[in-house]
């Protein structure tokens, strides 16, 4: 599924709804659907390409998001584990306070 793509000047994300949006016009709720996304399955980024985004605000935000969001998908499975082990010790803790 691709988040992130540059077309006609302009970068773009993509929303919930399948529908993409300039990504100047990004907000926390979009980002956290971005962050799901990624956490959850393979995702595809249009590169950043300066020369591409005519718009100097939407260079600079394209820019980090796709650096995040990378970072992120190549440690997907770090992350997963992770948050596995935390809920596997909370889930011992409860089960041997009611026991």
């Amino acid at each position: 599924m691709k988040l992130l793509k540059i077309e006609g000047g302009n970068g773009f994300f993509r929303m919930e709804d399948g529908n993409f949006l300039e990504i100047d016009k990004i907000n926390k709720e979009h980002l956290l659907a971005i962050i799901n996304a990624t956490l959850a399955s393979d995702v595809e980024l249009d590169a950043f390409d300066e020369d591409a985004l005519q718009n100097q605000a939407q260079r600079i935000v394209y820019k980090n998001i796709a650096e995040k969001l990378q970072n992120l998908a190549s440690r997907r499975q770090e992350y997963k584990d992770e948050s596995e082990k935390l809920f596997q010790k909370e889930y011992d803790k409860y089960s041997q306070a009611a026991a």
